[in-house]
């Protein structure tokens, strides 16, 4: 589980924290925790929380969606 790996850096740094998350869990279950586009777009899936509660699961998420 990664809790916001690109929150704090300036956006180069997080685009290549980004790639490299990517690039090491290809091909395994991996929750990502983010608010940041860029996340969310990389993700085959998105789970919606409101409240603590599930209230939407996306597949294949595109920025429009975001």
């Amino acid at each position: 589980m990664l809790d916001e790996p690109t929150e704090g850096p300036d956006p180069a740094t997080a685009a290549a924290v980004l790639a490299d998350v990517l690039d090491v869990t290809r091909g395994r279950t991996t929750l990502l925790v983010t608010q940041q586009r860029a996340g969310i777009e990389a993700a085959d899936q998105a789970v919606t929380l409101d409240g603590g509660r599930v209230v939407a699961v996306t597949a294949a998420v595109s920025s429009a969606a975001v």
